[in-house]
């Protein structure tokens, strides 16, 4: 294997760890715990009206607002830190790039809007929920 090659792929490699390592370390704070907690609970329609509440709230800043269309952009382009055609790798780095958005969307998003909106309803309709 020529030596640029064994560069390139250590390289790789060294990235994937890092972005595992920030997904595992973002999966350990308690406030992404509670998210999706809180989003598991609800139902899948209450989930969509909940996290487009949140995206139209105006204390959200707008940095928070930017990162799914960013995220969406990057998962689009056919460029990517590890490409998609290297099996396994190419599609870790992509959840690790996801699981790091979802992190940073949770600090930037204000605790009591997460509250506000993603709690499910307490009128009692769950009764027939599993």
């Amino acid at each position: 294997m020529p030596g640029w090659l064994q560069v390139i792929l250590g390289l790789a490699a060294l990235i994937l760890v890092l972005l595992a390592l920030a997904a595992w370390i973002a999966w350990r704070d308690p406030r992404v715990r509670l998210v999706m907690r809180l989003l598991w609970r609800l139902r899948s329609p209450q989930r969509v009206r909940a996290i487009w509440a949140v995206a139209r709230d105006p204390r959200v800043p707008w940095v928070a607002r930017a990162i799914p269309i960013v995220l969406v952009a990057y998962l689009a382009m056919p460029f990517d830190v590890i490409p998609d055609f290297i099996p396994v790798l190419g599609q870790l780095d992509d959840a690790a790039v996801v699981g790091f958005a979802i992190w940073l969307l949770v600090r930037l998003v204000p605790e009591e809007v997460i509250e506000e909106h993603l709690r499910p309803p307490q009128n009692g309709g769950d009764a027939g929920a599993v």
